[in-house]
């Protein structure tokens, strides 16, 4: 005897996949909201006391002395330009960081927010 072949219903689409998580919109808030986020990281580095002191700190370990070694980079403009590589790519996985700590804060306010509704 054969057992019927039940159909597996998709799921109903919830108020989270309405939201434009993947447009070329969103995507492109998100690029500016990043840009944005390095470009006040740096400046913060530039303007910053503390994290003044935090890279000629960096910039004087005997790692980043190799560092120099290594590229064969001789004269000062030269090891310069990488400090200042270093300070964007730095800067930019800070900012990649902290905006992703907010977006899964407001996929998670918004899971919530959709939590109450479906509930009342």
């Amino acid at each position: 005897m054969r057992s019927p072949r039940t159909r597996v219903k998709s799921p109903a689409p919830s108020a989270l996949d309405a939201s434009p998580e993947g447009s070329i919109a969103a995507t492109l808030v998100r690029t500016v909201v990043l840009v944005g986020l390095t470009v006040i990281l740096m400046a913060l580095c530039r303007m910053w006391g503390p994290a003044k002191a935090a890279i000629v700190w960096v910039a004087g370990t005997r790692a980043w002395q190799s560092l120099y070694d290594i590229l064969r980079l001789q004269n000062g403009l030269q090891r310069e330009q990488l400090l200042l590589v270093g300070i964007a790519l730095s800067c930019f996985v800070i900012a990649l960081c902290l905006q992703t700590i907010g977006l899964l804060a407001v996929a998670r306010f918004r899971r919530a927010r959709a939590d109450r509704q479906s509930r009342s």
